[in-house]
């Protein structure tokens, strides 16, 4: 039997890195023995489409701001390996301001008269991408 001795392995989904702007993992990988004493050369990059985000609904998303302290917080039943938190102040185009690791978020702003902003999942690039964004605020005047 020539597949005697083969062993499948399964990387589990909170392993992988971080999707690209367009939704997609790359992925390679390379074969060590059992004893750890020969490995392969590693493989070619592949590029694997990932599951398209599930948005956040209005209801699951909360915001408070005190003073200049913006304070977020969200439910999400996926829990994903990390959130890009991107801000537009006043008139500006959305800027990334960081990156949370769990399901909630602050910040200083230093907007005068309205603040929006969006959450997305965790890219290797940080930059706004309406593929991965699962919640935008409306404006929120400030005023």
């Amino acid at each position: 039997m020539a597949d005697r001795g083969i062993k499948k392995v399964v990387i589990p989904k909170s392993t992988l890195p971080n999707v690209t702007p367009d939704n997609k993992y790359f992925v390679r990988y390379r074969i060590v023995s059992q004893d750890k004493n020969r490995v392969s050369a590693w493989s070619p990059t592949f590029e694997l489409n990932a599951i398209a985000p599930t948005p956040l609904s209005a209801s699951n998303v909360t915001y408070s701001i005190n003073n200049k302290l913006v304070s977020l917080a969200w439910i999400d039943s996926e829990l994903r390996n990390g959130y890009d938190i991107f801000v537009k102040s006043d008139s500006n185009p959305y800027a990334y301001h960081g990156t949370a690791a769990g399901q909630s978020y602050s910040f200083l702003t230093n907007a005068t008269t309205s603040i929006q902003f969006a959450i997305q999942i965790s890219s290797i690039s940080k930059e706004k991408s309406e593929t991965l964004e699962i919640y935008e605020s409306s404006v929120i005047s400030l005023v």
